[in-house]
């Protein structure tokens, strides 16, 4: 079986509507097909993997909503390869436009020296943050003990440094009398009613939803901003937001005379899915 055919025996058999799902599975197993390009000048060529690997990958990535960076233990954020700790949020792609926007900002505001990365999960933001923007002094908190090692671990795996801190995102920064130029993440937004139960089957509830509500983060951030960055005429907030919580924030924006300075961006879905607010 070629390629190609691979392809269209894939989908007809699980009846996909997205490609991409077969794609990611054929990049990872294949060493000679590893993007479309690679594909496109592949297609006719006999696939370089066991198909019994490939379906199991399918049942378990696309039947059984298993993010494939926890089948495969890893996976590739930002062109950065990442290990992914039992438990630990697997990054998404909207994540990637996150850190995307900011990266821009940063290589042209040299200003912006001191980050964070809050809620860090697998330290994937930090870290291409900091591989992307030597300059930037990171840090990255988490308050799961887990997301922190990995955190470290990830780190040293693409000769970074990162300060990691184990501690709440909010109060840690008030005890510790921390302050930042960039505040960066992809925070606990999803509601206990939108909470999908397949999604807990691999991944701690607390990477979706917050106790205190789908709100709570962005109102304590937004709220409190003076009190946790370093100039309040020039700092740079970005963060990753639920489908649906555009208007909500708008308001919060507006008491904080912050709306003004805030640009909100679609993910791959048209789904309002990215703040940032860069005051300067």
């Amino acid at each position: 079986m070629n390629f190609l055919q691979l392809i269209n025996w894939a989908r007809e058999k699980y009846q996909v509507k997205d490609d991409l799902i077969i794609f990611e599975v054929i990049f990872y197993l294949s060493s000679k097909v590893k993007n479309k390009i690679q594909f496109t000048k592949n297609r006719n060529t006999k696939i370089d993997f066991n198909l019994a690997m490939f379906t199991k990958l399918l049942d378990d990535y696309y039947l059984h909503n298993k993010p494939l960076g926890h089948i495969t233990k890893s996976t590739i954020f930002a062109k950065l390869p990442l290990d992914l700790y039992k438990g630990v949020l697997a990054p998404r792609d909207e994540t990637e436009l996150l850190c995307k926007y900011v990266i821009d900002i940063l290589k042209k505001d040299r200003k912006l020296i001191y980050g964070a990365d809050l809620c860090c999960g697998s330290g994937n933001i930090a870290v291409a943050v900091k591989k992307n923007c030597a300059f930037i002094d990171m840090t990255a908190i988490d308050i799961n003990e887990t997301a922190v090692m990995n955190t470290k671990h990830n780190a040293k795996k693409n000769k970074v440094v990162i300060n990691v801190i184990k501690g709440d995102f909010y109060q840690t920064l008030i005890k510790k009398h921390l302050r930042f130029d960039l505040l960066i993440s992809n925070p606990p937004y999803v509601s206990n009613d939108e909470l999908d139960k397949s999604m807990l089957k691999y991944e701690d509830k607390k990477c979706f939803v917050n106790s205190k509500g789908d709100l709570f983060f962005y109102e304590t951030l937004i709220n409190n901003h003076k009190k946790i960055v370093n100039d309040e005429k020039h700092f740079l907030l970005a963060f990753e937001i639920g489908y649906n919580q555009k208007k909500r924030i708008q308001k919060l924006l507006s008491k904080q005379k912050l709306l003004k300075f805030a640009q909100f961006y679609k993910d791959l879905n048209n789904h309002d899915r990215i703040l940032i607010i860069y005051k300067n």
